[in-house]
């Protein structure tokens, strides 16, 4: 079986194909070898390469990620008749972020429409894809894994300056789902595998925590002795899913508990830490860039 993934070099993309190689033919190409915007060469390499899946796993920020998110699917769909299924990536910002999200079910989507450009485009691709049989929506909430951003996302950023002994400062916490990557792998591989019952599913572990939690059992990990700050003292809108119809469907469906993740985690970038960009953790873009909502 053939799988194209698209979004091949970012966190997510290499992930996968890093893992999925050992089962199946991948075919990876970064953003620059293969650009989704331009739609009619997309059509020419799909036409030759014959993938029988696609995994849409590409992201491109920025200030027009409404207009780049719309125009990468609708390349998509213009080769949908060509292969058995797509796999495509949703978020949990298609409920829109403008709230506490506890829990919440899939049969809770379009009941809010985000406000913001990313949260509006995931939101409108569903409603395309839930009249696919085709397409699937695995909607993820939190990530974590080796090969993220460490510059910018919150658990590798904050492994990274225990590392570098930098302290730690959250602007506001934030009661989270976080899914290891190594997790991601096998909901994957089933979707590879089988036929779907629903159009989307929540992407997400059993068990939430809070940004604080998740920094006091990384200062416990590293065993040094290391103070937490937390600018706002009100608590961000939780972002939390049920996943109760994807273990329903997946059996004996297992998580990699925190402890677990942040040790793996932990140990990954110890091993690379002579090759971390240090001034960058020192800058602190992470930090800076970090948004208090909810006041």
């Amino acid at each position: 079986m053939k799988i194209l993934i698209t979004g091949g070099s970012g966190f997510v993309g290499k992930n996968l194909h890093e893992s999925l190689k050992k089962n199946y033919d991948i075919i990876a190409p970064s953003s620059r070898d293969l650009n989704l915007l331009d739609y009619e060469k997309f059509e020419i390499y799909v036409k030759k390469e014959k993938p029988n899946i696609i995994i849409n796993a590409a992201v491109r920020g920025g200030s027009t990620i409404l207009d780049s998110t719309l125009r990468m699917f609708a390349t998509l769909m213009r080769v949908i008749d060509g292969v058995e299924k797509i796999i495509h990536f949703g978020s949990g910002a298609e409920y829109a972020k403008t709230r506490d999200l506890i829990k919440v079910k899939e049969i809770d989507w379009d009941e809010f429409i985000p406000k913001d450009d990313y949260g509006l485009a995931k939101y409108m691709l569903h409603h395309i894809i839930k009249n696919e049989k085709k397409i699937v929506n695995l909607r993820l909430f939190g990530v974590y894994g080796k090969y993220e951003d460490y510059r910018y996302k919150f658990i590798s950023n904050s492994i990274v300056k225990t590392l570098f002994d930098l302290p730690i400062k959250i602007k506001q916490d934030v009661i989270f789902d976080y899914l290891y990557i190594d997790d991601l792998i096998p909901i994957v591989k089933y979707f590879i595998e089988h036929n779907w019952k629903y159009s989307s599913y929540n992407i997400t572990p059993t068990e939430s925590i809070s940004l604080s939690s998740l920094v006091k059992k990384i200062i416990k990990i590293s065993k040094v002795k290391k103070k937490m700050m937390v600018v706002n003292k009100k608590m961000n809108y939780q972002y939390t899913a049920s996943n109760n119809r994807l273990v329903a469907e997946i059996p004996n469906l297992k998580f990699t508990s925190y402890d677990q993740g942040l040790n793996k985690l932990y140990k990954y970038y110890k091993s690379i830490r002579n090759n971390l960009d240090k001034d960058a953790i020192i800058r602190d873009n992470y930090f800076a860039r970090s948004k208090i909502k909810n006041t």
